[in-house]
This record gives structure tokens, C-alpha cells and sequence, in this order.
């Protein structure tokens, strides 16, 4: 007579120190699912890492108007990364990279109005909505703000500007994008800037923010005039002491402090 075989075996499995409850060794997690007992693997399942929340980044807010223009500010990667387009009656623009080169052939070869041109950022304009918050900045303010003469001068220039065109300084529009408003120049045609805030520090999408000047010797970053005049109307320069990143890796969203003249800096989280 022949022995039974058993059908299970304990093989490719664990148990719990703590409350013997049994897991898989193949895909053994970081702590028990019964008594998160740590268990030390790694792996996370996909119902446990879809609880993540989703951030409200809006496909399409509408910034600001002025001139008879409104101005959008647009998302066009998953990672909230985006640009401004700029609509009126007239005209019908939009600031990214392609889509710029695009419409200039286009107006070029006289083959389309301007007033009617497209593309799929602007195609979402319609589908746009409010932003988040504005946040006005006044001289008094700046005075207020730790700095230089310098980055004040600059300041009040922005500041100038926005109420020239009656704008707010800053417009949040998306729980991790702000749109800055600086003074004009060849890479901001309307001053009108993106900042975005990730893990806390906010970094500047302006090429000429993120330049390096000086010689082999002496080497700084061009002050980032936007990242000043966020933390200017936020207070975000008053909650805690900001440091300087001195043996840290300076980048275009690393910390430095406000005051000193680079282009970079970490700031505490926005409310």
C-alpha cells in the first residue's frame, strides 16, 4: 500500500515572527499585513501603491488678462511641466518650443491667419479653468524683503510692470506650478514665467535664470529674479531661516540663500 502524497507544502513561503500570519517569499513585503511586523522585503503591492493621491494639475488655467489678451498657462507633460499660450482677438499664440517654430513658418509662408491658428495646446483653451490663487505684491512689501539694493531695484521693476498691466504678481496654477510675473525681456516676452515646486524647492523654467556667468576662476548663477518675488508674496522668506548651499550641488532648484546673488533656491512648502 502506497503513501498519500500531500497536495500543499510549505515551500515558497514565510510566516510572520510576530502573529504567524504566512506571505509569500517570492514577494515578501516590508512589513506584515497583519500586525506590520517588519518583515525587511521590498516589494509593494499595486493596490497598496495606487492609494497615492493624484495632484489637481489642470490641463489648461487661465492666468490672467490684460491688453485685450489672456493668457493660459497650459500643461504638457504628465510631470506638470508647461507653457503660456496667448489669445486675443486678433492673434493666437503659443509659447511652446514647437508650436512657436510652427506658427512662425506658418505666418511666413501667409498659408493661415493668425487669428486662426491652432494647435493642441490651444485647441484646450476653451476647456480652461480658474486658477488656484493670486497673490498681489506691493513696494511696501519689497522693502520689507532682506536683499540687496540690486535684487530691490529689480524687484520694484516687476512689481511696476504687473501694475502697469494690472495683473497679479504670482498666480498658482497647480498644487505644484506658480506663474511669476517679471519683467519682459527676449526669453520672457510678456515677463510672465513658470515656477515649480518639487519636494519643496522651486526651480525656474527660464534658460537665462539657469546661466552661469563669470570666468574659469569665479563662477556664479545669474539671480533668479522670479524665485525672489514668489517668496516675496508668499512670506515664504519669514516661516524659517533659509541657508545657504554651500558643498551642496547648485542647480536651478537647489537652496540657496534669497539675499545672495545666484539663481537657485529652497524654500518651505506653500500652503
Amino acid at each position: 500500500m502506497s503513501a498519500v502524497k500531500e497536495k500543499w507544502t510549505a515551500r515558497g513561503t514565510g510566516k510572520c515572527p510576530s502573529c504567524s500570519a504566512t506571505y509569500s517569499t517570492f514577494r515578501k513585503p516590508p512589513n506584515c499585513g497583519q500586525c506590520n511586523f517588519f518583515l525587511g522585503g521590498k516589494y509593494i503591492s499595486e493596490t497598496v501603491s495606487r492609494k497615492r493621491r493624484k495632484l489637481c494639475n489642470p490641463s489648461a488655467v487661465k492666468v490672467c488678462s490684460f491688453g485685450g489678451n489672456n493668457l493660459y498657462s497650459m500643461k504638457v507633460t504628465s510631470r506638470d511641466d508647461r507653457c503660456f499660450c496667448l489669445v486675443s482677438d486678433t492673434s493666437r499664440l503659443c509659447y511652446y518650443s514647437s508650436c512657436k517654430s510652427f506658427r512662425s513658418v506658418t505666418a511666413a509662408s501667409g498659408q493661415e491667419e493668425m487669428h486662426k491658428f491652432s494647435c493642441k495646446h490651444l485647441d484646450q483653451v476653451t476647456q480652461s479653468v480658474d486658477a488656484v490663487k493670486e497673490y498681489i505684491l506691493s513696494p511696501a512689501q519689497v522693502s520689507e524683503y532682506p536683499g540687496g539694493s540690486d535684487i530691490h531695484g529689480k524687484m520694484l521693476d516687476a512689481v511696476s510692470h504687473a501694475m502697469a498691466l494690472g495683473v497679479p504678481q504670482v498666480i498658482r496654477v497647480s498644487e505644484t506650478s506658480y506663474a511669476v510675473c517679471g519683467v519682459p525681456d527676449t526669453f520672457a516676452e510678456n515677463g510672465f514665467v513658470h515656477l515649480k515646486q518639487v519636494n519643496g524647492m522651486f526651480s525656474c523654467t527660464v534658460k537665462n535664470c539657469r546661466t552661469i556667468t563669470g570666468g574659469k576662476q569665479l563662477k556664479s548663477r545669474n539671480v533668479c529674479l522670479h524665485i525672489h518675488l514668489l517668496s516675496c508674496c508668499l512670506g515664504l522668506w519669514k516661516s524659517s531661516p533659509l541657508t545657504s548651499t554651500e558643498g551642496h550641488t547648485t542647480t536651478c532648484s537647489t537652496a540657496v540663500n534669497l539675499p545672495v546673488t545666484s539663481s537657485t533656491t529652497a524654500l518651505p512648502s506653500a500652503a
